[in-house]
């Protein structure tokens, strides 16, 4: 139940929406766009039906600390994104 809205929640649906926008009338650049999807709809179905055998090599504890580890990856990216703003915030202020 929690997959489905993270995998074709509203930033999938954005993110693909403004690529076959984007790739206009070039079918080779829809194309494109669609093999990657593709792609990464395979990934996905492989990663998903993988868990069961990752979780049981990993353990309890391992994959506590998987988690973990991409959470403070999240975070860091999360800081990362808010300093870029205020960045290009006070680069843009300081032009006028």
């Amino acid at each position: 139940p929690l997959a489905f809205p993270l995998l074709a929640g509203p930033g999938a649906l954005t993110t693909m929406l403004l690529l076959t926008t984007g790739a206009g009338d070039a079918p080779e650049r829809l194309g494109a766009t669609m093999a990657g999807l593709a792609l990464v709809l395979l990934l996905t179905w492989i990663a998903l039906r993988s868990a069961g055998a990752l979780l049981r090599v990993l353990g309890e504890t391992g994959a506590n600390v998987v988690g973990r580890l991409l959470g403070l990856l999240l975070a860091a990216l999360a800081v990362q994104f808010i300093v870029d703003g205020i960045t290009a915030v006070v680069a843009a202020l300081r032009s006028v």
